[in-house]
């Protein structure tokens, strides 16, 4: 059987055992800020090793990547392959066995099948897999870059904000599972791609042309490289910004990337004005996702 996913890929299940009476539960895990820009999480195998995860919003399912499979000698399943739609391209993958792991070393949860990705080639210390929204969307969660922490909770959003200062946007779920919110560029309203494991944000050609961008008319020689989960590549153009707005939240000169990326055709947003709200803008200030309200909260810096 082939299966059809976005992003990284698999179903992670981890429930808090709570009641609809109990008082809400709150676990808060160690964050590491890499060079490149990404949040890393420990998950522990069966084998009692740990290895580095990606943390990634904008990925609809989770997934390990082929030096896993080695280190932990998997085999593939017989008759189950996935094809990952990635930021650039898209592949067909192996499929491998159900287990068990411990996210941050502390919550447990069975997998099903778990699909591997191809190589990153991601500069730097190595990581292993990318821990997706299938595992978020259980919690209202908190991302804090800058403190190296994050929360997952059973209870509301506005508890965790506390007395910060936060916007508040609606978000909605394309069918391929990804998280979307929509983000103003002047007047233009921007779907953006709420994407946490994607160093960069990119506007797509569509909102370039919505914006008056005179663009060349080819990507061929563009300045920018930009590199996906299916391995694939993709050339791009560097513009900055004025500002760009989610609710009242504003952040001024962007820096952003223009390109045609594979994941815009994926999710039938190429021919409307999209981008991906990538960790150069998301990890600023503290972060909250209350995937059951389906509201996020940005704060203001």
């Amino acid at each position: 059987m082939t299966r059809q996913y976005i992003g990284s890929l698999i179903l992670a299940i981890a429930v808090f055992a709570t009641s609809q009476t109990a008082a809400a539960q709150t676990l808060t895990l160690p964050l590491e800020l890499d060079a490149n820009g990404h949040l890393r999480v420990p998950i522990t195998f069966e084998n009692g090793e740990s290895y580095d995860f990606i943390l990634d919003t904008g990925a609809s399912r989770t997934g390990i990547t082929q030096p896993l499979v080695a280190a932990l000698g998997l085999k593939p399943e017989d008759g189950e392959s996935a094809v990952v739609h990635g930021t650039t391209g898209q592949r067909q993958i192996d499929m491998y066995a159900p287990m068990t792991v411990k996210v941050g070393g502390v919550i447990t949860y069975e997998t099903p099948l778990l699909p591997a990705l191809g190589p990153l080639n991601i500069p730097g210390k190595p990581f292993y897999g990318i821990l997706g929204s299938d595992f978020f969307e259980q919690y209202v969660v908190e991302i804090d870059a800058i403190g190296g922490r994050l929360v997952l909770s059973s209870g509301s959003a506005k508890e965790l904000a506390g007395d910060g200062d936060f916007t508040t946007v609606p978000i909605r779920q394309h069918p391929g599972g990804i998280w979307m919110l929509d983000t103003m560029i002047g007047e233009v309203k921007i779907t953006a791609l709420l994407d946490t494991g994607a160093r960069g944000s990119i506007l797509n050609p569509a909102a370039a042309a919505a914006l008056g961008i005179d663009l060349p008319q080819t990507f061929e020689k563009a300045s920018k490289t930009i590199k996906g989960a299916s391995g694939h590549g993709a050339r791009g153009i560097a513009l900055q910004l004025e500002a760009l707005r989610a609710g009242d939240r504003t952040w001024t000169n962007p820096q952003v990337t223009v390109a045609d990326i594979h994941i815009f055709e994926a999710l039938g947003l190429s021919a409307e004005p999209a981008m991906i709200l990538g960790s150069d803008l998301l990890f600023d200030g503290r972060l909250i996702v209350d995937y059951g309200a389906r509201t996020v909260y940005i704060e203001r810096t």
